[in-house]
């Protein structure tokens, strides 16, 4: 049966690791001086269910200042900022790939369009999405 200052050894470097992502300082923080790079390894390997779930509940607390960080860069001064950070919404909505591939067959269809015809076509697929629609009229206006 374990001793109860081992368990409260564990305690500490799970809560430390899960911080740091280092076992070795891990276990030197607990007191494993001999060796900390094996008694890390054993110990990361030994608790790494709890590791990962604390590791999840720290990701998932930090998910809406994320959310708020992008949003907020999407009114940044810099086109550039704006634009990753508009890339970066969209890839994460699912729409950094294309839901058809262009076929040889449509390529020259659509260079033989006019502007007001390839106008039409970019406001048609935009209407698709909510989102892209609402920023184009803000644009617009």
């Amino acid at each position: 049966m374990p001793r109860l200052i081992d368990k409260e050894k564990e305690r500490i470097f799970i809560k430390t690791f899960t911080q740091t992502g280092n076992a070795t300082y891990s276990a030197r923080v607990c007191g494993y001086d001999s060796n900390p790079r094996q008694m890390g390894s054993y110990l990361k390997h030994k608790n790494m269910d709890e590791i990962e779930t604390n590791i999840k509940m720290k990701l998932d607390s930090m998910t809406g200042a994320a959310i708020s960080t992008v949003q907020n860069l999407l009114n940044s001064k810099s086109d550039m900022c704006k634009l990753k950070a508009a890339e970066y919404i969209l890839k994460c909505g699912g729409y950094d790939k294309p839901s058809a591939s262009i076929g040889s067959a449509d390529h020259e269809h659509m260079n033989k369009l006019s502007d007001e015809e390839l106008a039409n076509k970019i406001i048609e697929l935009a209407s698709q999405n909510e989102f892209i629609m609402k920023k184009l009229q803000q644009k617009l206006s």
